[in-house]
């Protein structure tokens, strides 16, 4: 009997953690992603909530104004979530000086705080474009980020289209681990775009068609919503990894925890809107969602029932498993890190005492999110992590 439970616990934790993503990452270099040769320039529209964010919005709006895109056929959409610093002040001075210019800027101000997902909402009756494109504040667009999304576009059955998140600050510690983290949802990411529909959201590059900008204001990762609820609707939804958005990792614990439990709060909240797609395995992308992000939610736990079965395994056979999982382990880890990027160079390298450290605070961070669940503490406004602004404040 409790052969068969940590057999089956065992099978489910080193797919999560090596089997998908060693999938993944062969059918990315199976079926490799390609940006179409021709132009294709839909009218855009930028939406960003901002809120106390005064050490970034002058190089973000800067940033905004002068991507590599035919300036008639964008326009950004600023919405304030009642900052109470010079954030208002400082894009106020940035109006005055964009005046009559392309693209243009409009500016929303809030009365109340209702966090990001109402702030996008109420950016809908402002939206001219056919596409729009949600970002946060402190992310630094690629010049040519909006022709390789809008590229993917051209088919009408792409419902949405995210682009990929790139880590500035990947020298320090903290954010190196981060980066490891970054290069495995590229591989997964391209894998799973090239067979149907990715099976998470990077909510700083998130483009859709307009009729689908709308959102549950009572969810934390809007992003992952709105992908479920697109696929859901016969749409597919698209990764290209040559639309690149940068930012700065976290670089100290507390800020980390905001980030990370925050996320798997939102996460936790969309399988338990959409169960149908994330607890039941009928079809390629219901597949992708529980790979991706519903064993990760429950990761903490499927580790202790590895721990407590293989506890209460007989001495033949826990002798056995030892021999057979420290094997299975080697294989796997041979084979992830040979799909990984730079994974011979040292200058990227990553300790395995820091990755360790990692997962452990992941999963830790996991358990956090369980909590603030049960108790309700589901808050859609935004706690900012600080070290992910200072940095760019000092210029950096």
């Amino acid at each position: 009997m409790f052969e068969i439970l940590f057999s089956i616990f065992l099978i489910l934790s080193l797919w999560e953690f090596a089997g998908y993503p060693i999938v993944m990452g062969s059918l990315a270099k199976k079926y490799s992603i390609n940006s179409s040769a021709e132009p294709h320039y839909p009218f855009v529209s930028i939406v960003i909530s901002v809120f106390n964010e005064e050490d970034v919005i002058k190089k973000r709006l800067e940033n905004l104004v002068n991507l590599n895109y035919p300036q008639d056929k964008y326009e950004i959409i600023i919405i304030d979530d009642k900052s109470e610093d010079n954030t208002v002040k400082l894009i106020n001075e940035f109006l005055a000086n964009h005046k009559a210019k392309n693209p243009p800027i409009k500016f929303i101000k809030k009365n109340h705080r209702l966090g990001k997902s109402n702030s996008l909402n109420i950016a809908v009756n402002d939206i001219k474009g056919e596409l729009v494109l949600s970002s946060d504040v402190n992310s630094m667009f690629d010049q040519n980020i909006l022709l390789e999304l809008t590229s993917k576009f051209k088919d009408e059955k792409v419902g949405a289209v995210c682009g990929s998140y790139n880590i500035i600050n990947h020298d320090k510690a903290s954010p190196n681990s981060e980066n490891f983290y970054w290069n495995l949802e590229d591989m997964m990411l391209k894998g799973e775009s090239a067979i149907d529909s990715i099976g998470t959201m990077i909510g700083s590059t998130s483009t859709c068609r307009k009729r689908f900008f709308h959102f549950d204001e009572n969810i934390i990762s809007e992003d992952l919503d709105l992908m479920v609820r697109i696929r859901e609707e016969g749409y597919y939804v698209k990764y290209e990894p040559n639309a690149k958005v940068y930012e700065h990792a976290a670089t100290n614990p507390r800020d980390q925890i905001k980030q990370r439990s925050r996320t798997s709060l939102g996460t936790i909240q969309c399988i338990f809107k959409h169960p149908g797609q994330f607890l039941l395995v009928n079809d390629y992308h219901s597949l992708f969602l529980f790979s991706h992000k519903t064993l990760r939610m429950f990761s903490p736990f499927n580790l202790l029932l590895v721990l407590i079965t293989f506890v209460l395994l007989p001495l033949p056979t826990m002798i056995i498993a030892i021999i057979s999982l420290s094997v299975t382990l080697f294989i796997l880890l041979a084979s992830l890190i040979r799909l990984l990027p730079n994974s011979n160079s040292s200058k990227n390298g990553i300790s395995k005492l820091n990755l360790i450290k990692y997962v452990l605070l992941n999963e830790f961070l996991i358990l956090v999110a369980w909590k603030k669940f049960i108790l309700g503490e589901t808050s859609t406004k935004w706690d900012k992590a600080e070290s992910t602004r200072a940095s760019k404040k000092k210029g950096s």
